[in-house]
């Protein structure tokens, strides 16, 4: 059940985040590492990550919401807390912050179609009227010049997408380092995970053990690298 605030207390409290400046409420902060992204509409996510800290020496605990502004209808929100994500279907989770600990945040924005929402990530104390709101925009176009795309935004595929027993996710490193690649299925339960060690330039990695005894459907795939996370949605169809 979505927590309900006073309009007074939100006009003091609710913050918009610009860009990379931490944003700060009473007992926590957040600082976006981006608030704006380009991408192309394939089946992958958008992802907006967030560093959350406490500001207090006790822990606290934090609900974590999700927010639709103004996206397209077909498109859909997703989450990750830490190293925890939620498919679309999950739109609020909570989470403990302790003290001298940064944990991470990600929207995820599945844009289907082309075109521009503002999504935003509502994060609050239990029991307080403390709530910062990041908003971001998304801007979902074809064709898109990799040199227009923003320094820092990484860019995977997985292709076939959908596909019927197999399908293959292809990134590039800068430099070598490990990634895990992570399966959840719609109710955000760990299918499958496999890590691994890999030298600079362009990797493929073949799934298609993990696929043997699933059921048609949306999955989603996590994909960790040093540069970064990247989430993708995929449909597995018999």
């Amino acid at each position: 059940m979505k927590r309900l605030f006073s309009t007074g207390l939100i006009s003091i409290l609710l913050l918009t985040a610009v860009m990379s400046l931490p944003v700060y409420a009473q007992s926590f902060q957040v600082t976006p590492r981006s608030t704006v992204q380009w991408v192309v509409p394939n089946g992958d996510a958008a992802q907006f990550v967030m560093d959350v800290s406490s500001l207090v020496d006790d822990p606290i605990e934090i609900t974590v919401q999700t927010v639709r502004i103004n996206i397209p209808t077909e498109w859909e929100l997703g989450m990750c807390i830490g190293s925890g994500c939620y498919p679309p279907t999950i739109t609020e989770a909570y989470d403990s912050l302790f003290p001298r600990v940064i944990d991470s945040l990600t929207l995820d924005v599945f844009p289907t179609a082309v075109g521009t929402g503002q999504a935003a990530m509502d994060i609050s104390i239990h029991g307080t009227a403390e709530l910062i709101r990041v908003v971001c925009t998304t801007y979902s176009v074809v064709g898109v010049d990799q040199k227009d795309i923003p320094v820092g935004y990484q860019i995977s595929r997985v292709y076939p997408n959908p596909f019927n027993s197999s399908t293959k996710v292809s990134f590039a490193l800068p430099h070598e380092g490990n990634v895990k690649l992570t399966m959840f299925d719609v109710i955000g339960r760990k299918i499958a995970e496999r890590s691994s060690h890999y030298s600079s330039g362009a990797q493929e990695i073949a799934l298609g053990d993990w696929f043997h005894s699933l059921a048609s459907g949306q999955y989603f795939l996590r994909l960790e690298t040093p540069q970064g996370v990247k989430m993708h949605r995929i449909e597995l169809v018999r």
